[in-house]
């Protein structure tokens, strides 16, 4: 083997506590390891580092300057707080510790001498959410203004001796040397050894550093890594499912472990843009010592998709790991346990979830890697993501803040363009923030970022759906009825463009969908569509879909299949607020059996999401519906009350609408037109719609309804066109 030898900048971080948090809360812990390598690779690359290798839930780190690598300590040690507080963690924080030295540098990329030693030493005396450096360090920038320095004392470290150590702070930003990023590295990583008792070992080069997720309970011998170079043409959509192991002590689970082998292997071998390696493929290395690494290049596979079954005490175990094969980094990891008693009948269950968690990971990384891919600016790469989280911060919030928020995140995607002039997702991502905004002005500005992101990518189906997104919004705040129309054809024909270019396009499906469904009333063609999204979903990352499914499919009548795509959108996003209130909905319709129980339920479930004060009030109008269908209408006039008390203002139109049916089903027609009546004198926009909504077929006819209804503008047209509801009569 060759040794390389060089003066390097090095820092190992580790999450603080993670074996305590293991014993106390062993889902969570799992749940911060992709958050740490996550963030790790994106701060490190911000910084021009190198990961030698992540130990778990530590990893360890090569910079070219010693200036960079304290900046990527403390901007690691900031990202991490934050992004491991979504939900909230038990987690400390991190630990890190900063050394510059002599190290020996292998072919694969590995690391070892005494330089690695005292960084992993320093990393274990450094306090929670603290940067400890070594005198070295200190040398080094003691003259930076940016960074700050207090003596810690000397401290005997375990096999290397005495060293004088710093805890460092940043005193102001601190700005990458770009002149150290270019260097030359071999090729490494981390890997994974399968050993004959199916546990996982990190191939560590520094005995000393000892820190990994997972012991070896057997012997197992020194590996390379893959070259970098050719693990980079590793394509990350074909994927290997290697076969599951069994931890049970009395190794009786084996016929369980080839079962969720063989059965994932062909719920993801039946998703369109995944190519899976058989199972004949993986076969042969199952019960081997083969190096992960070594699986994946003989597959030809960029992902890898691990796991153990075991037993606790009455349950059944099943524990996955998704590893990206490029760099052997794991990507995510999670554990279901069921009850042992239930095991036969819920295995395809557990198989189709566990097949579902894995295509929306999977789905989340091939699309940052093709974001990545399609620059080669560090810089604008990390504005763009930047930005996207501000557009996360800003959703939501207080109206002054979201507004300041999507600000600073446009600023910073106008710059990232500027980076990179050839690269169409800055313009993209500014052209979404301003269909968040919403307003006439900022739906106007998107189009221009559309139009400079089709500059740089013509016939980009993303760019197209977003024009068609746009013009559409701009036609339903039109006042003038040409404008309108031809806002709104301009916006159906850029939609059909982009899924025409990409039929995969799942968004350019729903965002056509809402088109045909909300402005057009073209109820058959809108649920095709909405269907198309949901084949092309490959990932399963949409929502939207299901919610038009659902909606489209009670307009028709459907009850049977308004049903199936309301209990499999709930299933596959528990926790989306469209879906809850999509429930809703078809418990309050005609067809659904009458359930109060899930109607309450569905109303607390609402009431911890946002805006509850708009939410809940229209959730309990549903859930009076559902009690006047289960016969039990004073129960229902005593949730209508209490539902209207204390409402906001801008609520009531709707609530108005809400109660009329509610009336109808009571059967109160007279004050269920008068409340129809109300709700169209304050929204007009809306007579088209209410003229065709299922929920008040039994009012068709009467002179009294058919007077405040529009039968013949579709929607968006009778938004402008339609004369304004007639005044009250008796």
């Amino acid at each position: 083997m060759t040794v390389h030898r060089r003066l390097a900048a090095l820092f190992f971080a580790d999450i603080v506590d993670f074996s305590g948090l293991s014993a106390r809360d062993e889902a969570e812990a799992l749940r911060l390891v992709p958050v740490f390598q996550a963030v790790t690779r994106e701060v490190v690359g911000r910084f021009g580092g190198r990961i030698v290798k992540f130990l778990g839930d530590g990893v360890i780190v090569e910079f070219p300057s010693t200036g960079n690598a304290i900046g990527a300590a403390a901007g690691l040690m900031e990202t991490f707080v934050r992004e491991s507080a979504r939900p909230p963690s038990r987690a400390s924080g991190l630990r890190i510790g900063v050394h510059v030295g002599d190290v020996a540098i292998t072919e694969d990329g590995d690391v070892f001498g005494d330089g690695v030693n005292t960084t992993a030493r320093l990393c274990e005396e450094a306090a929670p959410g603290r940067i400890l450096a070594s005198e070295d360090v200190y040398r080094q920038l003691k003259q930076r203004k940016e960074f700050a320095f207090a003596p810690r004392g000397d401290r005997d470290l375990q096999g290397v001796g005495s060293v004088g150590t710093y805890e460092v702070t940043l005193t102001g930003p601190v700005e990458p040397d770009r002149r150290a990023f270019r260097f030359e590295y071999p090729g490494g990583g981390f890997g994974w050894l399968r050993t004959p008792r199916g546990r996982l070992a990190a191939g560590v080069g520094v005995v000393a550093l000892g820190a990994v997720l997972w012991a070896t309970r057997g012997s197992w011998t020194p590996w390379l890594a893959a070259d970098s170079a050719e693990s980079a043409t590793l394509d990350p959509s074909r994927l290997a499912v290697l076969y599951f192991r069994d931890q049970s002590p009395a190794q009786d689970l084996g016929h369980l472990a080839d079962g969720f082998t063989e059965t994932l292997i062909h719920e993801l071998g039946g998703v369109d843009g995944l190519k899976v390696v058989s199972q004949y493929g993986v076969r042969r290395f199952d019960a081997t010592q083969t190096p992960i690494d070594s699986v994946a290049r003989a597959l030809e596979a960029g992902t890898i998709i691990d796991g153990t079954v075991s037993r606790s005490g009455d349950s059944l175990r099943v524990q996955v790991q998704l590893v990206d094969a490029t760099d052997m980094t794991q990507i995510a990891s999670f554990t279901e346990v069921r009850p042992w008693s239930e095991i036969f009948s819920l295995q395809d269950q557990i198989t189709a979830d566990v097949s579902t968690a894995l295509r929306q990971r999977l789905g989340h990384e091939f699309a940052l890697q093709k974001r990545r891919r399609a620059t080669e600016s560090v810089e604008a790469w990390e504005l763009v993501q930047r930005a996207e989280r501000m557009k996360e911060q800003a959703e939501g919030g207080d109206e002054a803040v979201s507004a300041a928020i999507q600000g600073d995140a446009d600023s910073l995607l106008a710059l990232a363009g500027e980076l990179d002039p050839a690269w169409a997702e800055p313009a993209l991502v500014r052209a979404r923030l301003s269909l968040d905004v919403g307003m006439e002005a900022a739906l106007t500005a998107g189009l221009d970022h559309v139009t400079e992101a089709l500059r740089r990518e013509p016939g980009s189906p993303a760019a197209l759906a977003l024009r068609g997104a746009l013009q559409n919004e701009l036609a339903r705040a039109a006042s003038d009825s040409v404008r309108a129309a031809g806002l709104l054809a301009a916006a159906e024909r850029d939609l059909r463009t982009a899924v025409a270019n990409d039929p995969t396009y799942a968004s350019g499906w729903i965002t056509l969908a809402d088109l045909l469904y909300n402005d057009k009333w073209e109820l058959s063609e809108a649920r095709d569509a909405a269907r198309r999204a949901y084949e092309a979903d490959v990932f399963l990352l949409e929502d939207d879909h299901f919610v038009w499914l659902c909606e489209i499919s009670l307009q028709l009548e459907d009850y049977d299949q308004a049903r199936r795509w309301c209990d499999e959108g709930r299933r596959r996003f528990p926790d989306r607020e469209r879906l809850l209130s999509a429930e809703l909905v078809r418990l309050a319709s005609a067809g659904a059996e009458p359930d109060p129980a899930a109607a309450w339920s569905l109303v607390r479930e609402l009431g911890q999401h946002a805006f509850p004060e708009y939410n809940v009030p229209a959730a309990k109008l549903y859930t009076a519906a559902v009690l006047v269908r289960a016969g039990l209408p004073d129960s229902a006039a005593a949730v209508v009350t209490d539902a209207r008390a204390g409402a906001p203002e801008d609520v009531a139109p709707f609530l108005d609408y809400l109660e009329a049916y509610v009336r109808l089903l009571d059967g109160e027609r007279s004050r269920s037109v008068v409340l129809l009546r109300a709700f169209l004198i304050a929204l007009p926009e809306y007579r088209a719609i209410v003229a065709r909504d299922h929920w008040f077929d039994e009012l068709r006819g009467d002179r009294r309804f058919e007077a405040i209804v529009d039968r013949v503008h579709l929607p968006v047209f009778c938004r402008i066109l339609c004369e304004p509801p007639l005044s009250p009569t008796s």
